[in-house]
């Protein structure tokens, strides 16, 4: 990897915190991003008179959010929300540079018919909110981005990368083009696929993420929030569930035994893995199984599962307290199961 620390690096990012704006450049992870951001918006304006529009792109999701957001704490900025559905109808915005703020999404970043808004158009400021997405430099949205013309660059993301310094130049080189300009040093340092990982570059590359981020924990925001307690609970399999469990290991018995071999073996193994986390969930997961669970009792929805029968006894506890829940599952089915229950007891609920 380049040895950034040895072509003046230091002393670049020392004169970028003293240039607070001139070329201030971050990686904001943690509690309150958006607020974060719209204070900056204002600092600049209010405290060093910079005008202009700053340009905030972020997922559909959040759009709405972030004009909730500027109009309940800076309802002097003045902002636009683009976000062009129709264009022969809505046409394009005559002058962006009318706006403190223009809030749009990484889809009209790409579309064609707005690219001459984006090149003509010089921001103080490009904000990308869960920023994670330009993570591979050759995706439409990464490319889109980058043709934005913006004296600053920040990123908003609470999502860590996935061990993958590519992915780590990518961002890098979005925030600061002129200094990451080769992937290849960073490829070859961190090569899973060949088995190569060169510990010294890593930990070179994590000194300069440190220049380049500011981090903020939950442990240092919310100091009076409560210490997660992780309580793991072992749950007993049913009577049903134990003959279902052992109906799918014999009829995978020569799998299983090591009988057969290659890519078949394994692609087997996973379904049958995935149908004994199936099985210890609730059999009526499974079309199958012979209760018919659109007319049983609540009596034998709880007891056909070793798990909810556990989960039901934490539930009425809790219920009786007058605590909320809140029940993940990866399987819909699963829901399916949760959504009865609850129906059956009589509680209200939420079903995302």
């Amino acid at each position: 990897m380049v040895d950034f620390l040895r072509f003046g690096f230091v002393t670049a990012l020392t004169s970028i915190a003293f240039q607070f704006f001139s070329r201030w450049l971050a990686l904001f992870t943690g509690l309150g991003k958006t607020l974060q951001t719209i204070s900056l918006v204002c600092h600049l304006k209010e405290e060093h008179a910079v005008t202009g529009p700053s340009l905030i792109v972020c997922p559909l999701s959040v759009l709405y959010s972030w004009c909730n957001e500027i109009e309940k704490w800076a309802p002097s900025l003045k902002y636009l929300r683009l976000h062009i559905s129709n264009f022969d109808r809505q046409g394009l915005p005559e002058n962006l540079g009318d706006y403190d703020m223009v809030v749009t999404t990484y889809e009209m970043c790409k579309v064609s018919a707005l690219s001459r808004v984006w090149s003509r158009q010089h921001f103080n400021l490009i904000v990308l909110d869960e920023g994670h997405k330009i993570k591979n430099s050759n995706s439409q949205i990464s490319e889109a981005v980058r043709r934005v013309h913006a004296e600053t660059r920040v990123i908003l993301t609470g999502t860590p990368l996935a061990n993958d310094l590519v992915e780590l130049y990518a961002l890098l080189n979005f925030l600061a083009p002129d200094i990451f300009t080769d992937v290849a040093p960073f490829a070859a340092a961190y090569d899973l696929s060949s088995n190569v990982v060169d510990r010294a570059k890593l930990e070179e590359a994590s000194k300069v993420l440190d220049l380049f981020m500011i981090r903020r924990l939950k442990a240092l925001v919310e100091k009076d929030m409560p210490k997660k307690i992780e309580t793991k609970v072992i749950c007993p399999l049913s009577n049903a569930q134990i003959f279902l469990y052992k109906a799918f290991l014999l009829k995978d018995l020569s799998l299983l035994s090591g009988e057969s071999t290659g890519a078949k073996k394994a692609g087997a193994l996973n379904n049958l893995i995935m149908q004994l986390r199936k099985c210890v969930n609730h059999p009526c997961i499974f079309s199958f199984a012979e209760r018919n669970y659109d007319n049983c009792s609540l009596e034998h929805l709880v007891g056909d599962s070793g798990k909810l029968s556990v989960l039901d006894m934490l539930l009425r506890s809790l219920y009786k307290k007058g605590h909320r829940v809140c029940l993940f599952s990866q399987f819909t089915r699963t829901l399916d199961v949760i959504d009865d229950y609850c129906r059956m007891r009589g509680w209200s609920y939420c079903r995302l």
